[in-house]
């Protein structure tokens, strides 16, 4: 692992802390230090993607960097982290009294947005110091990546393919997820390239090939898988045509925000509970659109998902009032934990489930009843307080940053090049670092991520697909 000269550090990194301190700084004022902590975040947004400090500046074109994980994981994770909590803010202040809004700073629920407002800031900081100290891929690469006619499509076509056949092979699901993500990046990218070539050949297949894809997302009922895809195309879209691309990409935000909720309402409501099959309910769900009925369902959903559940603060603030008194919860337990986690069900039949394991730390900070079939897991920014308050924080996220890095660069060096190495491999296999995830779930996505970016490696050498250099 190559780390940034200390020099290109001593400027960038001190400013990414100073809005943190400011909101500490602030405290005694808990509207006050949450403005201080939101805005923070967006100017290290600022700091270290646009200003002269960014280490985006050194390297290519920055419409070409946007796959990188400074900027695709930092919009990403401390977009839902830090900057979706805003909407929950002022949904607390309006259910406040005028006279309650002027003592606010004695209002407990406030004081507490604050705080964790002030931890996910320091996530952010941390996350991107992480990211920084890392030196990116070099023009030297380890490998040559093969003018290979229509890889793209072999590739996307393979990755579907092996994704479907893990369906009936019990204990390698930890494969299915990622081969699946290779196949829709595979699918976008020759969407994208084929348009931009006028080349039939690429953008026809790809198109229906995210036609479908995106069809297989709308029956599941998790807005998450839909998010994903839409997510992929505008990142990719944007090398491309980044004009377009930024004036689209606000319009579908707003779009997915009033359709989605409701939509997967409509698809869990039906085929989870009522037992309907996906198709069917996904076609009831079509309906409601289409025949514009109602308008002010949609709307209050809408509302709702923006006010309570797109950011997960309200979860944080549990864990941070019931840890404070009880300190129930160990690192050495939540690192044993992730180890089980580790064990294929192949080897290990009784292997207890990881959700099951996961959730009992959900139903101990008493986040989730028991009887409730919501899974609510913890995110790296609650596991980081939980294992050690802020300074827990601050190393479980700065070494999330290094992690985040060191995986694009390993996975470009041994791709031969950023297109398929950074934009496809990368953000594919090691999507799960995009958003975060429980500890237990995190650490099983990279060990098994790592083996498949080793595995698709080995074979793409066996066909001669990628060749090593000389040294």
């Amino acid at each position: 692992m190559e780390f940034n000269s200390f020099n290109t550090q001593t400027k960038l990194i001190p400013a990414l802390f100073t809005p943190w301190i400011a909101s500490i700084y602030l405290d005694y004022n808990p509207i006050a230090s949450y403005f201080i902590a939101w805005t923070g975040s967006l100017v290290i947004f600022y700091l270290s993607i646009f200003s002269g400090l960014s280490p985006c500046n050194s390297q290519r074109p920055f419409r070409l960097q946007v796959m990188r994980p400074i900027i695709i994981i930092q919009l990403i994770f401390a977009g839902f982290m830090c900057s979706s909590s805003i909407f929950y803010f002022f949904n607390q202040i309006d259910d406040l009294s005028e006279e309650s809004i002027l003592l606010a700073a004695s209002d407990e629920q406030i004081i507490l947005i604050a705080q964790c407002q002030r931890y996910t800031l320091l996530a952010h900081a941390a996350l991107v110091t992480g990211i920084v100290v890392v030196r990116p891929p070099q023009s030297l690469k380890k490998y040559t990546l093969k003018k290979t006619p229509h890889l793209v499509i072999k590739l996307a076509f393979s990755a579907i393919t092996c994704s479907s056949i893990l369906n009936y092979i019990p204990g390698l699901s930890q494969f299915k997820y990622p081969l699946y993500n290779i196949s829709i990046a595979c699918t976008i990218y020759l969407l994208i390239r084929g348009l931009k070539k006028g080349a039939v050949r690429d953008w026809l297949p790809g198109l229906l090939l995210f036609i479908y894809q995106l069809f297989n997302a709308a029956s599941t009922g998790y807005k998450e898988v839909i998010i994903v895809q839409f997510i992929l195309l505008i990142f990719m879209a944007f090398p491309y045509y980044p004009k377009i691309t930024a004036l689209a990409a606000p319009i579908c935000a707003l779009l997915l925000l009033y359709i989605l909720p409701t939509f997967t309402g409509i698809i869990r409501t039906q085929a989870w509970i009522l037992g309907k099959k996906p198709q069917e309910a996904r076609t009831n769900a079509y309906q409601i659109f289409l025949e514009h009925t109602e308008g002010d369902l949609i709307l209050n959903n809408s509302k709702e998902f923006l006010d309570s559940r797109i950011s997960e603060m309200d979860m944080f603030i549990q864990y941070v009032k019931y840890n404070t008194d009880h300190q129930e919860l160990t690192l050495q337990q939540m690192i044993l934990q992730s180890l089980y986690a580790l064990i294929p069900k192949m080897i290990w039949a009784d292997k207890p489930s990881t959700e099951k394991i996961a959730m009992e730390r959900v139903y101990r900070f008493g986040v989730v009843n028991r009887d409730s079939p919501v899974s609510a897991k913890t995110r790296p920014v609650v596991d980081g307080y939980l294992m050690g308050g802020a300074a827990g924080i601050f190393i479980y996220m700065f070494c999330y940053g290094i992690t985040c890095q060191f995986l694009c660069n390993t996975s470009v060096k041994l791709f031969g090049g950023h297109q398929l190495g950074c934009c496809i491999i990368f953000n594919s296999i090691f999507q799960p670092l995009w958003r975060g995830n429980n500890i237990e779930f995190l650490l099983n996505n990279l060990c098994y991520g790592i083996i498949l970016l080793l595995i698709i490696h080995q074979f793409m050498i066996i066909t001669k697909t990628i060749t090593k250099n000389p040294l």
